[in-house]
């Protein structure tokens, strides 16, 4: 079931109050996080990256991420806020805990709707503690079945995100549509599972060991139950190729 334009221009109007916010001071990008599920101990060795953006008040982490190359991180094209150049960036990689970790710094960003890869200053494949995700598009997880999303936002609705990363098992329901208008799945979350919450875009659904959506949005105050994964369809698997993102094989 597709979702109505009513209510993808509420969403998009909710992530662009919140994106002003976070400009002000007020509140953290549009982004998701995870409530309840499961809590990753702090240790090295993951293929999830911290997107962080050095502000004049200091450090301001923003969004997950994946690493998909020797120099690439997979993250949402809305955590990077318009006017601020791209090397006001950077990405902690390699550590479960915010914050701790390898600092890289990002050169570029290129977006495709609400997809971006940055491309980063340093290899990750030089790293033993920095693992790779890879991304797939040969399967399209059907409705009815099951994919993870990690993250560091926030632990509920008005908590400051969590210093751990943070597991959620989605349900994939049909599809909709992600806040750039893209193709996108949408999936249920549960406190028993994992609720994703703001705090978090950008980071990686896990279908089967792969990669196979970005996080992009939540359902909104009307429908805090679902959440929004960009969708890797044609023109994006193309976009991904175009960036040299390894995708379907190893690298």
């Amino acid at each position: 079931m597709k979702i109505s334009r009513i209510a993808r221009v509420r969403r998009v109007a909710t992530a662009a109050l919140l994106a002003l916010g976070a400009a002000l001071g007020l509140a953290t990008p549009s982004a998701q996080a995870v409530e309840g599920g499961t809590t990753i101990a702090a240790m090295w060795g993951t293929g999830m990256a911290q997107v962080w953006e050095a502000t004049p008040d200091g450090p301001a982490y923003r969004c997950s991420g994946s690493v998909v190359g020797p120099i690439k991180v997979l993250t949402a094209a809305h955590c990077f806020r318009p006017g601020v150049p791209y090397d006001h960036y950077y990405v902690v990689v390699g550590h479960t805990l915010k914050g701790e970790g390898t600092r890289i710094r990002i050169g570029n960003v290129n977006t495709h709707r609400d997809l971006a890869v940055a491309s980063l200053k340093a290899d990750l494949s030089r790293i033993p503690e920095v693992h790779h995700i890879s991304v797939n598009t040969n399967v399209e997880p059907a409705p009815g079945q099951y994919a993870t999303v990690q993250g560091w936002g926030r632990t509920c609705l008005n908590c400051t995100g969590s210093q751990l990363l943070k597991e959620a098992r989605v349900r994939i329901i049909d599809q909709g549509y992600d806040l750039a208008g893209g193709p996108a799945y949408r999936v249920y979350n549960s406190l028993k599972n994992g609720i994703l919450r703001e705090g978090d875009s950008g980071g990686a659904m896990i279908f089967q060991g792969r990669q196979y959506g970005v996080v992009s949005s939540d359902g909104g105050p009307s429908d805090p139950a679902h959440a929004y994964i960009s969708m890797f369809d044609e023109s994006a698997e193309r976009f991904l190729r175009d960036m040299h993102v390894p995708v379907n094989t190893t690298w």
